[in-house]
């Protein structure tokens, strides 16, 4: 599997192992694999082998830095970013490759749009990808609105690494509501 699949953990002088989602932090590093087999197979007794902690506290750990780098990568992203709805369908419209982003909590009207609008221009750009996550009140927070319910971008490697972090966050998510 290739290393930037998978998720770089260090450990502080203290023994505790905290994810370097930069993949820079000095010392030697532990990989995890975020995907939701790994994440089935991954209970406390292999947790504690490998990490010296409980499995729910190092999950947390990661859950919580994942999300602040994906608002952090958000905020870069704002200078060209396209958020609304008529924004994001001219955008498809050009045919441009895209990754956008619809709120979890948007309405269904709005999703099935975007959705049908995704699927219309697909056949001419399948690097166009849909995602469901976050929330309208985060999405505003970051745009200076009161609430936004879509935003899409450009397709290029920062991007791309926004949605390893979405997909992440939502295998966390996942696991969580497994318990």
């Amino acid at each position: 599997m290739d290393k930037r699949a998978l998720l770089r953990l260090v450990g502080d002088d203290d023994g505790v192992w905290w994810p370097d989602l930069r993949q820079k932090a000095p010392g030697r590093g532990r990989y995890l694999c975020l995907r939701s087999e790994c994440l089935r197979r991954l209970n406390d007794r292999r947790v504690q082998r490998l990490f010296g902690t409980q499995r729910d506290a190092l999950l947390a750990r990661i859950a919580d830095a994942v999300g602040r780098r994906i608002v952090e990568l958000m905020h870069r992203l704002k200078g060209r970013s396209l958020p609304g709805r008529e924004a994001v369908t001219q955008a498809l419209w050009n045919r441009d490759p895209l990754l956008v982003v619809v709120a979890e909590d948007a309405s269904t009207g709005l999703v099935d749009r975007i959705a049908q609008a995704v699927q219309k221009h697909r056949a001419d750009q399948e690097a166009t990808l849909l995602v469901r996550a976050g929330r309208m009140a985060e999405y505003g927070a970051i745009y200076d609105r009161a609430q936004l319910a879509v935003v899409a971008w450009g397709r290029d490697g920062l991007t791309d690494r926004l949605m390893q972090l979405i997909g992440w966050q939502q295998q966390l998510g996942v696991r969580e509501e497994m318990k």
